[in-house]
């Protein structure tokens, strides 16, 4: 790792963020495509989610980030794309478990 490139995939990190914020307006209640839970919504936040550990999740115990990586983390965590992101597993991850019980 050299500081160029983690300065190079914070800034691909962010982009991808920022797209996300664009896509649903910067409303973390907000899904990516309509009006309702579908794969986009859960690709994109699994694909964030070892980032910012949601609780009840695998990632959960994730640590041992440095001070630096933990105040970009807490940056990450504030902004809207943060907030869908967590928001996305406190409501719909439950949601969806209960659904699959249903069905099995």
């Amino acid at each position: 790792m050299t500081p160029e490139r983690v300065a190079k995939s914070e800034a691909e990190l962010l982009d991808g963020l920022e797209a996300l914020e664009k896509r649903i307006h910067n409303d973390p209640s907000r899904y990516l495509v309509g009006d309702r839970l579908s794969l986009a919504d859960i690709s994109a936040a699994a694909l964030y989610a070892p980032l910012l550990p949601p609780p009840d999740t695998p990632w959960a115990s994730i640590g041992g980030f440095s001070a630096p990586a933990r105040e970009v983390l807490d940056r990450i965590r504030e902004r809207p794309a943060g907030q869908w992101i967590l928001q996305r597993y406190r409501q719909d991850r439950p949601r969806t478990t209960e659904q699959d019980e249903a069905r099995a």
